[in-house]
């Protein structure tokens, strides 16, 4: 097994390298969730296909709530939401909403 983790919208060169070595088919790649976040992927290419990653959130997520932020967070931001957008705007509402309570006390 090999580990990567990344935070960028560039590929680690790791992910080129396994398959250059032909170590692809026969090494799983593990890495940290960041590695093939939506906003990793789009500059990834084939490489991310049978990566293992794990996060919290994926703007894929098929309920209510996400599609109507996902929806409304790529009209505004012209991107594709991701972990980072979701942690921030949920950041955001446990500040705004309990606030909320105190103006109407």
């Amino acid at each position: 097994m090999r580990f990567t983790a990344s935070s960028s919208d560039v590929p680690p060169p790791v992910h080129q390298t396994v398959r250059e070595f032909g170590l692809k088919a026969k090494i799983p790649l593990v890495g940290g969730g960041t590695t093939t976040d939506e906003h990793a992927l789009p500059s990834m290419g084939d490489e991310a296909l049978g990566v293992i990653t794990g996060l919290h959130y994926s703007e894929a997520l098929d309920n209510p709530a996400n599609k109507k932020f996902v929806k409304a967070y790529r009209e505004k931001a012209k991107k594709a939401a991701s972990y980072y957008s979701e942690g921030t705007y949920t950041g955001a509402r446990w500040i705004v909403e309990p606030s909320k309570r105190f103006k109407e006390m």
